[in-house]
């Protein structure tokens, strides 16, 4: 009985991962509209030429999405502190055609507008007001996984009467995906300012401002992987039509975003909620991106 129940199970995950594979969020950079068109290329006239603008755009935002996160405020462990933390966030993008690359998006012709993202995160004090942590992020429904490391510095922290402020350098780089490489770097500023409330929960509100730096390369993309040609040994793939999408360099842009969060900490449990918000994108004040995210920790 045990054994059928455990083969049940194992048929039911990969019937269910089978699924979700098949219609994910995974992004092909070669996918098309209804019509045949392409979505970030174009054949007419020959040879294909890629969309570099969009595909600039379309990492832009991905990298929001996927990008680590503040989640939490200024002050930092102690030197012998250690944290576990897990979380989640929910991430609305643009409705624009390039989401339409997605696999889920090229099944329903239409874009996907929302991510959801699970991170488990180590964090470990050291002196001089120092935390090194590690993270891992995945993207649901999806292949794609983003692991980091970053490096905190809180230059002021543990004054009654003075808010806590602090420096985080973060990196990280998404992995799983087929048709490009894209790796984030944020550089963060946070203020924060804790309290207690009835001698049991300890609060901890902040704001945070950040400055993220994109890199981005792209594979070579087949945009009509079943048109062959005439050789002189027979038929061959139309290598003509191949093209790769230009590179997004670290230097191209200075994106911003800021988070406003609340941490709430009971012994040795943390529970966190924030909202980040992309700053600055195409002439506006507010990006099209937005995430809201939790976080469950245990802080020793």
């Amino acid at each position: 009985m045990v054994r059928r129940t455990w083969a049940l199970l194992a048929v039911l995950g990969v019937s269910t991962w089978a699924g979700t594979a098949h219609a994910g969020v995974d992004i092909r950079l070669a996918g098309t509209r209804g019509d045949g068109e392409g979505i970030l290329f174009r054949c007419d006239p020959a040879p294909c030429q890629p969309d570099n603008a969009g595909f600039r755009s379309l990492m832009t935002e991905l990298a929001y999405v996927v990008a680590p996160r503040i989640a939490g405020p200024a002050e930092t462990l102690g030197h012998s502190g250690f944290e576990l933390g897990l979380g989640w966030a929910g991430s609305f993008v643009s409705n624009e055609d390039w989401w339409r690359l997605t696999e889920r998006g090229q099944d329903e012709q239409a874009p996907t507008q929302f991510f959801n993202t699970l991170r488990l995160d180590l964090q470990k004090g050291l002196p001089l007001s120092l935390q090194v942590g590690a993270h891992v992020q995945w993207v649901l429904d999806s292949q794609m996984v983003a692991p980091g490391i970053e490096l905190r510095w809180a230059f002021q922290e543990g004054y009654a009467h003075i808010p806590d402020f602090s420096l985080r350098a973060a990196v990280n780089t998404l992995l799983g995906t087929r048709d490009f490489d894209l790796t984030t770097f944020s550089a963060d500023f946070v203020v924060s300012k804790g309290f207690t409330v009835g001698r049991a929960v300890r609060l901890a509100p902040y704001l945070g401002w950040s400055i993220l730096l994109i890199d981005a390369r792209s594979e070579v993309i087949d945009p009509t992987p079943t048109t062959f040609v005439a050789s002189e040994s027979g038929l061959r793939p139309d290598v003509e039509n191949d093209f790769v999408f230009a590179d997004v360099d670290f230097g191209d842009d200075l994106n911003q975003r800021v988070a406003l969060g609340l941490r709430a900490t009971f012994s040795v449990v943390a529970v966190g909620v924030q909202g980040d918000l992309q700053l600055f994108s195409d002439g506006e004040a507010l990006g099209p991106v937005g995430t809201v995210s939790t976080q469950l920790a245990l802080s020793y």
